[in-house]
């Protein structure tokens, strides 16, 4: 287009207003006008190139890929063509075609940037995902996407002063970019580098970019910081400067659950999901359900088949076929293989696996690795972390490794099955850390028990497959403990109940039980431990609430975060009685209790949640704790404590009693986990 007829001006005329209109945004109208050019100039490249890039943008791929494929082979060496071709293909799926497109754009401008940048997101591996990023910020030393992206993937490998370098060369190169502050926030946040994190907000919110989005990060530092109060004030700025920002209400939502209101939590997931929140707020609103006094199990049953219809869940056509390895491969997942009291429920089985006949894979999305993940890594055959992968990605790396029984470890956040979602492995199941129904038709089974889920129970989702394990839906290894002491009450001369749970689990029905348990036994006192406790709303909803049931508060003792492992369990062991909170029981706090010689009151009820209390305490032969009615399990606490020498008693010998229960038999835990994993696995290869 360099030499024009008279004729031909007019139509350069068009061109130049189409692309006018095209930097403007107007992409409808400046494809017409290259289109008017075309009809009468067919074979022009450029014009071809600056179509296909208007449909592209506007994301008519399929419609862009014919017109650039036509404009490269007219120039064949436009590196410009070749790369907005493979951003297309890319988006079609077509990751194979995309990539060489990259290479010979790369190839006719090795200076270019894009390609480069673009092409980093199609490596086959990180390692040349780095150096793809590397050429791309060699290419435009202030391109910022390259810079983060290079902060991010660096982090990915481990090279955490690489990853910071980057970061800092992004938050550099635009100082009073809000956007570009936010990510480098993100990523100090990632590093645990919280004074770093601060600084970044300070200054984003000195440039007015972002606010909302500054304030919302200050609120993750003050969490980070134990700082509930403080996060509190951020989300709630956060939101009054931008009311239909998702991620504030999804963290407020989690910090109303944390301080124990669970229906303030759940009406600020609703609002995280009208203002887009996506999976993760609507999985987080089913889960903070369970924690409502008086609610419909089946009713979260429904909720939970609905997330996972809405979020691309289909039932498994079958046609997948496990690869027949020696011996069988079984992947766990899980986002929390870092310090958390799962693990104590994990170690059994994987310390008791069959090496001979299963070989164990982990697949971590937990972002922190830790002397926790250390110790799962040490237990297995294979370590990954997917911490940094897409979903899609994340699936093919597990499909990549042939496992044969894939085993989500922690669904009772529902965006944490997303990746089980659909079917990677032949065999998926559902083990330890789930609260009800996963909802998900790719998940073959989930692993309970008799005493959890009985047969025929009116609380069971009728499409579930459920597989009741004779010694428990889990096994239990009891944490590095000091010994147990001699009962609390002998030197205090009063009684101490003690609650150790998430105070979300804490109802008002739970509150009046335990304020007739006060009442009954003169000169008692509780002491009730939670992280939420640490916020100065969180205790003082907890305090109005005995208030109101006639309890003064010198009868009240709240402690909130208790760092340290041993702390944590001296601080159980200063109670002679735990009640178990209701309508969501205890779990891990249960079992912690009872191996510091604490016995457990716990009330049974209408769902999963309400019976894990009936099945720890079955499974090692308290079941005399168990109470039926909220009558029976007050009657039985004050039985309790009214017998100071039987408490004292049984404080000294539970230890070893526990030692000797099925909780806490992992190799026979382990065996039948192991036939389950083979019975499923023997349907799926028929």
């Amino acid at each position: 287009m360099d030499r024009w007829t008279l004729a031909e001006q007019t139509l350069e005329a068009v061109f130049n207003a189409s692309v006018t209109l095209h930097q403007a945004g107007n992409l409808e109208q400046a494809a017409q006008g290259y289109r008017r050019v075309l009809a009468a100039v067919a074979h022009q490249p450029v014009v071809l190139g600056y179509l296909g890039m208007a449909l592209a943008q506007a994301q008519h791929h399929e419609g862009a890929i014919p017109l650039l494929r036509r404009a490269a082979r007219l120039a064949p060496d436009d590196a410009a063509i070749r790369s907005n071709l493979a951003t297309s293909l890319t988006a079609t799926g077509r990751k194979a075609d995309a990539r060489a497109e990259f290479r010979r754009a790369t190839a006719l401008a090795p200076s270019f940037c894009s390609p480069h940048f673009s092409g980093a997101f199609l490596a086959p591996n990180e390692e040349r995902k780095v150096v793809e990023l590397g050429r791309a910020a060699a290419s435009d030393p202030g391109f910022v996407p390259a810079l983060l992206a290079l902060a991010i993937a660096n982090d990915g490998l481990g090279r955490s002063a690489a990853a910071a370098r980057w970061s800092r060369r992004a938050s550099a190169s635009t100082p009073q970019d809000g956007p570009v502050l936010l990510a480098c926030i993100d990523h100090a946040l990632a590093e645990r580098d919280i004074e770093r994190a601060r600084l970044l907000a300070r200054r984003a919110l000195a440039c007015g970019g972002e606010p909302a989005g500054a304030w919302f990060r200050l609120g993750g530092i003050a969490e980070k910081t134990g700082d509930i109060d403080g996060a509190d004030r951020c989300y709630r700025h956060s939101l009054v400067l931008e009311p239909a920002f998702p991620a504030s209400h999804v963290a407020q939502g989690s910090l109303e659950l944390g301080i124990g209101r669970p229906r303030q939590a759940v009406n600020a997931y609703d609002r995280a999901s009208a203002s887009g929140g996506g999976p993760e707020a609507e999985g987080n609103r089913v889960f903070a359900m369970t924690f409502l006094d008086h609610a419909d199990p089946q009713y979260v049953n429904r909720a939970n088949r609905t997330w996972a219809a809405a979020n691309g869940a289909r039932a498994s056509s079958g046609a997948l076929r496990s690869r027949r390895s020696p011996r069988i491969r079984v992947g766990y997942v899980s986002p929390e293989f870092a310090k958390h009291g799962f693990l104590a429920h994990l170690f059994p089985a994987l310390d008791n696996h069959d090496r001979t006949r299963i070989e164990l894979f982990a697949y971590s999305q937990t972002p922190v690795f830790d002397a926790w993940s250390a110790e799962v890594r040490r237990r297995v055959d294979h370590w990954r972390d997917l911490t940094r992968l897409s979903l899609d990605d994340q699936a093919a790396s597990i499909q990549g490794d042939g496992i044969d029984v894939l085993v989500n470890l922690t669904g009772y956040l529902a965006h944490h099955r997303l990746l089980f979602a659909h079917r990677i492995a032949p065999v998926q199941v559902a083990y330890i850390n789930h609260v009800c129904t996963t909802g998900l038709p790719t998940i073959d089974a989930r692993m309970t028990d008799p005493w959890l889920e009985p047969e025929a129970a009116p609380f069971l989702d009728p499409d579930e497959r459920l597989v009741r394990l004779a010694t428990g839906y889990l096994s239990y290894a009891p944490p590095p403990a000091p010994p147990v002491s001699a009962l609390p009450a002998l030197a205090n001369g009063f009684l101490t109940f003690g609650v150790f749970n998430n105070i979300a689990k804490i109802s008002g029905r739970a509150v009046e039980a335990w304020s007739e348990i006060l009442s009954r036994i003169p000169r008692s006192r509780i002491l009730i431990k939670g992280y939420g406790l640490s916020a100065t709303r969180g205790r003082a909803l907890l305090i109005d609430h005995f208030r109101q049931n006639g309890i003064d508060e010198s009868r009240v003792e709240l402690v909130g975060h208790v760092p340290g492992d041993q702390d944590n369990l001296a601080t159980v062991a200063r109670a002679d009685i735990a009640l178990d909170p209701f309508p969501f029981n205890g779990g891990m706090s249960t079992g912690e209790c009872l191996w510091m010689g604490v016995p457990v009151v716990s009330l049974a009820g209408p769902s999963l949640v309400h019976r894990v209390g009936l099945t720890f305490l079955s499974r090692t032969g308290h079941s005399d704790l168990v109470a039926w009615t909220t009558k029976d399990y007050v009657d039985r606490a004050v039985a309790l404590a009214t017998d100071i020498s039987a408490l004292a008693e049984r404080r000294g010998r539970m230890r070893e009693r526990l030692s000797r229960s099925v909780l806490f038999d992992g190799a026979s835990h382990t065996r039948e986990l192991e036939a389950a994993f083979e019975t499923l696995l023997n349907e799926r290869r028929a």
